[in-house]
């Protein structure tokens, strides 16, 4: 890879390569977080109960809802809501700027330890000591400033291994509190087996993508599979094909593929071991794949380390 300049395939020096880039950036989220909660019902975390508080007039607000993570909001019909699905972040923005209320940011961080949100707060966020912490119902807490002139506020709430994590900085208390009072919890919905199948009878394989993408090919035997309107400079999966490899070595990849460093795993992929290797500087979040297809020749599968990542490189599947 080429630093931020380019894409992965850019960096294979001296191979033939064709490359098959997804880039998908927002709109669609799922979960790999563990299932070990059900919800049969809505659960509201930030008061414990299904009983909504009118703080402000929501006659017209409106919904979001996400099913494969399993949650949902409402919010002022005058906002606009874009979830990111690379960053697992959802974007409450008003269409009118607001010196009372900028908007709202929830953001989805990983909790692999299941730390209470206090501690999580400590160790895993922007801690801060003169931040004031306070209690709410469902085991979350809501962190804000003892400086009176600082209106940045944070809500943690915790659900199975991950945290959702609500900054604002407002005057507008009500309406913050109103959303985060609509805020619930519900049984995700796994759409994978919804999504569309890519291909490649040259190649062999196919891999699973979301609906919510353009599909483009280009005379340079690139197929692009973009989200409308996303940026298509951080990939979540790149798929590099019959390139030749007569042994996978560090050497090897110092010459073709120069970010990346073997590591001991070597996890099983359609059946097939798979030599993995670890990014290192600006690519320290990815991950290399190497999965032999046939005699001297295998696929290189490189992910960000993200869910979506993860997820298209479960349905990846060689079919020949």
């Amino acid at each position: 890879m080429q630093n931020k300049k380019g894409h992965f395939h850019l960096h294979i020096r001296a191979v033939p390569a064709l490359a098959f880039i997804v880039a998908v950036a927002t709109a669609v989220g799922y979960t790999v977080w563990s299932k070990s909660y059900n919800y049969d019902d809505a659960y509201y975390p930030y008061q414990g109960s299904k009983a909504q508080k009118s703080l402000v007039d929501i006659s017209d607000w409106k919904a979001y809802r996400n099913e494969e993570l399993g949650f949902a909001l409402e919010y002022p019909s005058e906002f606009t809501a874009a979830f990111n699905i690379t960053s697992k972040t959802l974007q409450l923005t008003p269409v009118a700027k607001s010196k009372d209320f900028a908007g709202m940011t929830l953001s989805i961080q990983d909790n692999p330890q299941s730390l209470s949100m206090t501690n999580w707060w400590k160790t895993s966020s922007n801690y801060k000591s003169n931040f004031l912490v306070e209690e709410v119902p469902g085991g979350g807490i809501k962190i804000y400033s003892s400086d009176k002139r600082v209106f940045d506020s944070y809500v943690f709430l915790g659900r199975d291994k991950a945290v959702y994590q609500f900054y604002w900085s407002t005057l507008a208390e009500k309406v913050a509190d109103q959303i985060l009072y609509s805020f619930n919890f519900f049984t995700p919905k796994d759409t994978v087996s919804e999504w569309k199948t890519y291909s490649s009878g040259q190649h062999g394989f196919s891999v699973k993508y979301p609906e919510d993408v353009l599909v483009t090919v280009q005379p340079d035997a690139v197929v692009k599979f973009t989200q409308k309107g996303a940026a298509t400079n951080t990939p979540p999966v790149v798929l590099i094909h019959s390139m030749e490899v007569s042994s996978v070595s560090q050497q090897w990849l110092n010459d073709v593929l120069p970010n990346y460093v073997l590591v001991p795993e070597k996890p099983v992929l359609d059946g097939k071991i798979v030599s993995t290797a670890a990014g290192r500087g600006e690519y320290k979040n990815h991950t290399l794949y190497m999965i032999p297809k046939d005699s001297g020749t295998m696929a290189l599968v490189e992910i960000a380390n993200s869910d979506l990542g993860k997820k298209i490189l479960a349905s990846f599947k060689l079919t020949k």
